[in-house]
């Protein structure tokens, strides 16, 4: 027979588990990133998509500059501040700004 106390532990256990990854996941939601190096066709091929198809089943942003590359990304709503700067940075790079 097993002891009351295993029971509690087991709930205590995931509670804490879930409590850390979701404190996680808030801090990394709407943060804008640089974007990886990677070609953009990779990086929609890395959502599952094909070039030139709207991405319309992820939750994701992405900043592009003049040259149509991806500059930043972000996953989840970005702040309005953070992604004001990040789209005045592609076009002050780009010398619109």
């Amino acid at each position: 027979m097993t002891s009351p106390l295993t029971g509690l532990l087991a709930v205590a256990a995931v509670l804490v588990a879930a409590t850390v990854f979701g404190l996680v996941r808030r801090s990394r939601d709407g943060r804008l990133r640089a974007a990886p190096a990677a070609p953009e066709a990779a990086v929609f091929a890395g959502l599952g998509v094909e070039m030139g198809t709207p991405v319309t089943l992820t939750p994701t942003l992405f900043v592009l500059d003049g040259a149509g590359r991806v500059v930043r990304r972000a996953t989840g709503v970005p702040a309005r501040a953070e992604l004001r700067a990040a789209v005045d940075d592609a076009l002050a790079v780009r010398g619109v700004r």
